[in-house]
C-alpha cells in the first residue's frame, strides 16, 4: 500500500437506517456469528481485511477431473460439474467497488434471511427463502472491504462530482476522476490522489478488471475465481451500483452465444418486473443490455462455465432505502424463479449454441 486515506465523508447526506449494514466491522461481526452457513475467509485483502463467503446448501463434492477449459473442448463439457450436481450453484458477489454498498447490504440481508428466517429489518420473504433452498448459495458480502473502509454509508443525494469523487476518487489538484478516466489506470497511480474512490483497493486496482490469465494482481480476484472453479457456479451474480435506474446486465458478446441471449432475456424479464411495480420510469430506456467489454465476469465464465450477470442497482434518492433492497429481492426471485425452468448453464447446450443476429427489443 502507497498511501493512507482517511474516509471521505459527505455531511449533507441524510442518516443510514439500522438494518443499512455497511461498515467492515459491521460485515465481520454478522460473519464471525453465522451458525447455519459454513464461512471462510478465502484472502486478506490489500488493506488486511477479511474476504469473507458463506455457503449454504453445499451439495456433494466428488472428486473434480477435468478444469472446465478441457471438459467444454471434450464430448462430455457436463463432466466437469461434480460439485451438487442436483441442486445448481448460485454465488452473489457485493462489493467489488467500496463506493456501492446497496449490494452489501443486500447480501447481509440475504444471509440474515436463510440464517434466520427473517431479514435485518425483521421480516420475512416466504417465496425467496423457499426458493433459494433449491440451489447452493454461496455469498460474498463484501469484496472490496478496502474501498468500503473510507467511502460513504450511501450516497443518495450526493451531487454528481461527490458522486464521482467517492466512486473514483480525486487528483492531488482537487479535479474529480471521472469514470472512464480512472480506467486509464491499472494500478491507480496512489501517490497522485487525494482520494482514490471505493473503485480500487489499497493497493490501487480496479479489482473487477483484474481478469488477465496468468497475470492476475490482486489476492480477491484470484480468490473470487479459484472459489468459482471450485464450486462449479453456474450463475454468478455481480452486484453492483450506478446512479441510473436499476438494470440488469447480460454477459459480453465475448460470451458463449447462448449465455448472451439468457442474459438478455432474464435482463427484459427483471425490466418488465421492476416497471410493472413501478419501479422504474415506464418511458426510461434501460442502459444498453450487450457490450464488449471484458471483466471478471468474463474470467468467471472462463473457469467455470458460469452464466455471468451483473446487478447495477440504483442510488438516487427517488427510491427509499427500503425500496432499493426489494428491488434486489425482486431481481433474486425473478432469476431464481427462472433458474427452475431452465438450467443458467446447461454446459453441453452452451458450447454447441450458436450465436443468434440481433437483440429482441424492449
Amino acid at each position: 500500500m502507497n498511501k493512507k486515506f482517511s474516509a471521505y465523508n459527505i455531511k449533507e447526506l441524510g442518516e443510514r437506517p439500522k438494518w443499512w449494514r455497511v461498515r467492515p466491522e459491521e460485515i465481520n461481526q454478522q460473519m464471525q456469528n453465522l451458525r447455519r452457513g459454513q464461512t471462510e475467509v478465502l484472502c486478506q485483502t490489500a488493506g488486511d481485511h477479511p474476504l469473507w463467503a458463506v455457503t449454504y446448501n453445499a451439495g456433494e463434492k466428488i472428486k473434480q477431473t477435468v478444469n472446465w477449459s478441457a471438459a467444454g473442448s471434450s464430448s462430455k463439457p457436463d463432466k466437469f460439474k461434480t460439485s451438487g450436481y442436483e441442486r445448481q450453484t448460485v454465488v452473489i458477489c457485493a462489493g467489488l467497488h467500496g463506493a456501492e454498498p446497496e449490494g452489501v447490504v443486500a447480501a447481509l440481508n440475504l444471509i440474515s434471511l436463510m440464517e434466520n428466517g427473517i431479514d435485518l429489518r425483521g421480516i420475512k420473504h416466504e417465496n425467496l427463502s423457499v426458493l433459494l433452498e433449491n440451489y447452493t448459495v454461496v455469498i460474498m458480502p463484501c469484496v472490496n472491504m478496502d474501498g468500503r473502509s473510507i467511502c460513504p454509508d450511501h450516497l443518495r443525494g450526493a451531487t454528481y462530482e461527490q458522486f464521482r469523487t467517492a466512486s473514483q476518487g480525486m487528483w492531488n489538484n482537487g479535479n474529480y476522476i471521472n469514470w472512464q478516466e480512472s480506467k486509464e489506470y491499472f494500478p491507480l497511480p496512489l501517490d497522485e490522489v487525494a482520494f482514490p474512490g471505493g473503485y480500487p483497493n489499497s493497493d490501487g486496482f480496479n479489482i473487477m478488471h483484474d481478469c488477465a490469465p496468468g497475470c492476475l494482481k490482486t489476492a480477491e480476484a484470484t480468490a473470487i475465481l479459484s472459489l468459482n472453479e471450485h464450486k462449479q457456479t453456474d450463475l454468478f451474480l455481480n452486484l453492483h451500483s450506478c446512479e441510473a435506474s436499476p438494470v440488469l446486465l447480460p454477459p459480453s458478446q465475448f460470451n458463449y452465444g447462448a449465455h448472451v441471449e439468457r442474459g438478455n432475456q432474464l435482463h427484459r424479464k427483471l425490466m418488465q418486473a421492476f416497471k410493472s411495480r413501478k419501479l422504474i420510469n415506464q418511458g426510461q430506456q434501460p442502459w444498453s443490455p450487450n457490450s464488449y467489454v471484458i471483466n471478471l465476469n468474463t474470467a468467471v465464465t472462463m473457469c467455470s462455465g458460469a452464466l455471468a450477470l451483473t446487478y447495477e442497482s440504483t442510488v438516487t434518492d427517488k427510491w427509499t432505502f427500503d425500496q432499493i433492497l426489494e428491488m434486489h429481492y425482486i431481481l433474486f426471485e425473478t432469476v431464481l424463479e427462472d433458474g427452475l425452468e431452465k438450467s443458467f448453464s446447461p454446459r453441453s447446450e452452451i458450447v454447441k449454441a450458436k450465436i443468434k443476429q440481433g437483440v429482441a427489443a424492449e
